[in-house]
């Protein structure tokens, strides 16, 4: 059985470029969740509007009829 303990080093330079880059990625995750959810809520409401125009070409008058 061999145990090996190594020192891990970082510089001030690396442990920034690390914040940065942790930065520019949470960023672009809540650019993506938010076109996302607005991506949703268009298509919600598109299919509202499709949805009540095709129930208007299927009204009939013998809906209404006894």
């Amino acid at each position: 059985m061999l145990f090996l303990q190594a020192e891990c080093l970082q510089t001030e330079e690396m442990l920034e470029s690390k914040s940065t880059w942790g930065l520019v990625v949470a960023c672009i995750g809540l650019f993506i969740c938010m076109v996302f959810t607005m991506t949703v809520r268009y298509l919600k409401e598109t299919d509202k509007i499709i949805d009540k125009r095709l129930d208007l070409t299927l009204v009939t008058i013998d809906d209404f009829t006894l």
